[in-house]
This record gives structure tokens, C-alpha cells and sequence, in this order.
């Protein structure tokens, strides 16, 4: 799943949405429906996203400063 993929299941949704949806998603996976393995998919790949930019921006950050 691409991240612009993963961007139109979940929305707009701040970082601890995202974090909320995961665990509740994971919580229990017996009830999950095929639309909510993509949207938990979805949710993994934006915060892995996300957490990959950070991490760039504090390293860019560190070299700067």
C-alpha cells in the first residue's frame, strides 16, 4: 500500500488518533472486517511515515545547530 493510498483510508487524523485506531484495531482482531485490516494497514504506513520524517527533521536539526 502506497502512502497516498493509506492517506485516503484514514483521513486527516493527528498521531494519537492514528495510535488509538492501531490498538483498537488490534484489540480484537476476530471482529475485524476486511475494511478494517485495510485501515489498519493504512494507519501503520502513515505513522511509519510520518515517524520517518521526524526523525530526518531532528537529524537535519542536530547538523544545523
Amino acid at each position: 500500500m502506497t502512502l497516498k493510498e493509506a492517506k485516503e483510508l484514514v483521513g486527516n487524523q493527528d498521531t494519537t488518533s492514528l495510535r488509538n485506531m492501531i490498538k483498537a484495531l488490534n484489540m480484537l482482531t476476530a471482529l475485524n472486517t476486511p475494511e478494517d485490516w485495510q485501515r489498519l494497514e493504512a494507519a501503520k504506513v502513515v505513522l511509519k511515515a510520518r515517524n520517518k520524517n521526524l526523525k530526518a527533521s531532528i537529524n537535519r536539526g542536530a547538523r544545523l545547530g
